[in-house]
């Protein structure tokens, strides 16, 4: 994988097809696709090694940790949308691209008059 673009990566490793601006190496492209359910839940990163060129590696890794003590932590913190989370965690299923869901949480605990008290604190 050492000196290729990172388009170039997920042209010919995912299959993926991005504009071609993208492929000329105007802009990033980032994979997207429904890859249904998710039978690995397991955390995931990447790694990008950078050289003088740009960059040189990509290394994507996943890691197991436990998903019950971070629904407590989110639970314990307050998070918002804790049962969308907890979902997330627990199925590998998310909803944000769900408009109707998301509005109707929303007005159900007031995040948006939440949110814009605090960016107007901020």
């Amino acid at each position: 994988m050492k000196n290729r673009k990172v388009t170039d990566f997920f042209t010919h490793t995912c299959g993926c097809r991005q504009p071609a601006d993208y492929q000329r190496g105007v802009g990033w492209a980032v994979p997207m696709y429904d890859a249904g359910p998710v039978n690995d839940l397991r955390a995931r990163y990447v790694i990008l090694g950078l050289d003088d060129s740009g960059v040189a590696d990509v290394d994507f890794r996943k890691v197991s940790y436990d998903r019950e003590a971070e629904i407590a932590l989110a639970h314990d913190a307050g998070l918002p949308y804790l049962d969308l989370y907890k979902e997330s965690l627990l199925t590998g299923r998310t909803h944000q691209h769900d408009h109707d869901l998301l509005q109707d949480i929303n007005a159900k605990y007031d995040y948006t008059n939440q949110a814009a008290s605090f960016l107007a604190r901020s």
